[in-house]
Parts: C-alpha cells; structure tokens; sequence
C-alpha cells in the first residue's frame, strides 16, 4: 500500500485492484509485524476481507540471514562507497574544523557517488569521543584530539556502517594505550567470531580485554 497514491481513497482502490488481481481473498497472507503500520495492515483487511493475515517476522527474519550473490555484492558496494567517502574526509580535516563540517565533508562524498547516509553520520571529537551516540556539534577540532568517525551508506536496499577513529597530530600517551586497548580487544572479538559462536561469547572475548586493561566499568557500548 505505500507504494499507491497517497490520497486514501485513491491507495485503497488501487490496492483493491491489485488483491484482486493477486487473488489474495481467502488467501493466508504473511506481514513484518514489526515494520508495517497499523493503517497498511487495516487497508490489506478492507481489500482481502476474507484473507488471514498473520506475522511473519520470524521467518523473514531466518530467510534474510543467508544472502544470495547479488545481495553480497549490493553489501560489498555500500562498504566501499562509505570506505572511500571516509577517505576522502579524512584528507580534509583540519585544526578548527568543526565536527558538523566534517559531517557534511562526509556525507557529500557519499551523495557524490550515488549513495546517501545510511543514518545520521556521527562526529565525535575531543571529550564527546566518549559519547558513543553523540549528536554533532559545532566543536572545533584541537591538536591532539581523537575524532570517532561513524557513517554508513546505501546501496541496492543495503546499509554499511563503519566506525574508525582518528588522532589529529600526535596523540598523548594515555590515549594512545587506550586506543591500542580497544584495538586488541577488537581483535579478541574477532577471534571468538565463529560458526556456532554466540554474540553473548563474542562480545565476552572483547568486554574481558577492556575489563583487564582496567577500563571495564569504562565499556559504554556494546560489542
């Protein structure tokens, strides 16, 4: 029905024609509960009266976990496109630059080829890095700062998401051990990702590299 005309007396009888057409009366039909309006559902029940909707979340869901070859390849491209967006950025940043500059610096280069945001491209600089969901501010880079680059891209119905940090100049001593912490506890989780593992283990094998460096009650995201 969202793909109708939006007037509603127009979308329901252009969806009447389609269940008819579809033979959907009568029908068993399955919906994703957890994405379709109330409205939508309403309008399926007006159009099939005699067809039982019921949720097919779960097996969507199960269906969606294996991937075919043109949806890997679709995967493959938004990774790249948010890869060479971010590389574009990077080349770009400068002392006094602002943490909304960089994101629209980003953002731009992703547009440009042909992509968009996958969601609200998060720049985090200096005490804000500690904000894993930080909302972009008008805060200009310092020397020495960490910037946390979070973004991703459309393509072909499919999102990418990448997080990469940046040190501007030479970073201090501590924050470097920090950010060597979180480098190998991200190498521990992935190590423990396997077949058969569970998230529950996979995040475990990272959460226990921050918790020994002495970071733990400092573990504000999930793996």
């Amino acid at each position: 029905p969202s793909a109708c005309h939006p007037a509603p007396g127009r979308r329901q009888g252009a969806l009447q024609r389609l269940a008819a057409d579809l033979g959907l009366d009568g029908k068993r039909l399955g919906a994703e509960y957890t994405n379709m309006r109330v409205l939508e559902l309403r309008a399926i029940e007006q159009a099939a009266p005699e067809a039982v909707v019921g949720d097919a979340t779960g097996i969507l869901a199960s269906l969606r976990m294996a991937k075919d070859g043109e949806e890997l390849a679709a995967m493959r491209t938004a990774v790249q496109i948010v890869e060479q967006a971010l590389e574009h950025a990077v080349g770009q940043i400068r002392v006094g630059m602002t943490e909304r500059e960089l994101a629209e610096i980003w953002d731009g280069a992703m547009r440009a080829a042909g992509s968009s945001p996958s969601f609200e491209t998060i720049i985090a600089s200096g005490p804000n890095a500690a904000n894993p969901h930080h909302s972009n501010t008008d805060r200009a880079f310092q020397p020495g700062d960490f910037i946390i680059m979070d973004g991703g891209a459309w393509y072909g119905g499919y999102a990418s998401d990448i997080t990469r940090t940046i040190a501007l100049g030479e970073p201090s001593a501590e924050a470097r051990r920090i950010y060597e912490l979180v480098q190998a506890a991200n190498a521990a989780g992935r190590a423990a990702a396997r077949p058969g593992a569970s998230g529950e283990q996979i995040d475990a094998a990272a959460r226990a590299v921050i918790t020994d460096g002495g970071y733990g009650p400092q573990f504000v995201h999930r793996t």
